[in-house]
């Protein structure tokens, strides 16, 4: 057994964890990063990036079926996902390599396996003992338990990409942005496709208004959308399975050949020993201060989706690892994250974005503001409803369904930020026609 010493001990080589890692080897610190997993973390292995190049596939199919109908000829519009799936998994597997030789280009050490803490600065990596004067964890999420009978015959989220085949029969478990967006794909792909979901609340963190309009888009493709089904257990039958529900007392029962679990993910920390290092977590992550700093730990600090913090979203992990990066490396003058306006996109066809204010959030906030609500099939959005404050005319609220949702977006993200009004909004020239070019409109 090795007994070896670093500055900085790195858990997670994802976005946040790569932040921290390279800022302190830049700084001539002596760095090591530990990962369970092939390098780059889960949003770039099993997460957004492998789920935005299936989507891509499936926009550019859909694209085509939808020419097809108005002159212009280019095939049938389907999927192959067997193909698809090779040119993913080639790229995957070449990021990852990549990562590595950047790593030990410029000096930091890298081990594959689970990290276990020993003590508050100590940790065990397969049969070597790593102490270190920081310890940083950024480890990613995984797919959250379910404590249904049958619970073993259901596959992951992060397992469904990874299949080299599509069965006929689908059905996605959760209401939640990865159920749709999978969905979207399989369906795309010629998969039979149905969601369930346990509530009468789908996509929760997004406009209702424009959640029904992506149900009905997604009912048009075959998609079959079903609330208020919680999962009652899952039966295996050779090859197929057969998903009981229940709705207002009676037990429902589906048939299909696959079934995945996209119900919640939850921190990646169970392994790691916390209680022996002295950091205190909760089912939400790691618990830090403003600083992203251990509350019961001085020397460990936590970003993305292991800590307790902002919302499980890349975005949000990049923010973060660069500040615990800063942090680290700056210790008198400290920074810390801002969560005030996250925009958020679900990456379905169309796409639905959305950024600050929902109206239910704004009426409980006591706010005063009009709604700009219009449905526009016609043009390049589906629809779009931005909220604007009475007395102040700043956009409070942006939710967008439709083509280039996800880039427009982040025009509304920094109008928020920037305590823009509608008036701000409507000064420049845009060019027309374009996607970016139509907020003029959209702020009335």
């Amino acid at each position: 057994m090795d007994e070896k010493y670093y500055d900085i001990v790195v858990i997670g080589s994802g976005d946040a964890g790569k932040a921290v890692a390279f800022a302190a080897a830049k700084k001539g610190k002596k760095v090591a990063v530990i990962d369970k997993h092939p390098l780059e973390g889960t949003g770039a292995l099993q997460g957004c990036t492998p789920q935005k190049m299936l989507v891509t596939g499936a926009e550019i199919a859909d694209c085509v079926r939808r020419m097809n109908d108005v002159g212009v000829r280019l095939g049938s519009g389907r999927v192959s996902w067997k193909e698809l799936q090779e040119w993913k998994q080639e790229y995957i597997h070449s990021i990852s390599k990549n990562l590595e030789k950047q790593f030990h280009k410029i000096g930091i050490d890298t081990y594959q396996g689970v990290a276990r803490f020993i003590d508050e600065t100590s940790i065990r990596i397969n049969k070597d003992i790593l102490h270190a004067k920081t310890i940083h964890i950024s480890a990613g999420s995984k797919p959250a338990p379910l404590s249904i009978q049958g619970a073993e015959f259901l596959i992951t989220s992060d397992e469904f990409l990874n299949l080299i085949e599509l069965p006929k029969r689908i059905i996605f478990i959760g209401g939640g942005y990865i159920s749709f967006e999978l969905a979207h794909i399989a369906a795309r792909a010629g998969s039979e496709v149905m969601i369930l979901h346990r509530s009468a609340v789908l996509l929760k963190e997004f406009d209702p208004d424009l959640v029904d309009l992506l149900v009905k888009a997604s009912e048009d493709i075959g998609i079959m959308v079903n609330k208020n089904r919680p999962l009652v257990k899952v039966e295996k039958h050779g090859s197929s399975s057969v998903v009981f529900t229940q709705q207002e007392g009676r037990e429902i029962r589906e048939n299909a050949d696959l079934v995945v679990h996209c119900a919640g993910r939850i921190p990646d920390i169970d392994d790691f020993d916390l209680p022996v290092g002295n950091i205190q977590y909760s089912k939400n992550g790691i618990v830090v201060t403003k600083y992203l700093q251990s509350v019961s730990n001085p020397h460990v600090s936590a970003a993305g989706d292991a800590a307790d913090t902002g919302p499980m979203l890349t975005s949000v992990e990049i923010r973060e690892g660069k500040i615990a990066a800063y942090n680290l490396l700056h210790k008198t003058k400290q920074r810390i994250p801002d969560y005030t306006f996250v925009p958020s996109v679900v990456f379905t066809i169309p796409h639905l974005a959305q950024v600050g204010y929902t109206e239910e959030r704004a009426r409980a906030k006591g706010l005063d503001f009009d709604v700009h609500f219009n449905k526009t099939d016609r043009w390049f959005l589906s629809a779009y409803k931005l909220l604007v404050q009475k007395k102040t005319g700043k956009i409070i609220g942006a939710h967008i369904l439709g083509e280039q949702a996800d880039a427009l977006i982040n025009f509304f993200a920094f109008a928020l930020q920037h305590k823009m009004t509608a008036e701000d909004i409507k000064k420049p020239l845009y060019v027309y026609p374009t996607v970016p070019g139509s907020v003029e409109h959209m702020v009335g």
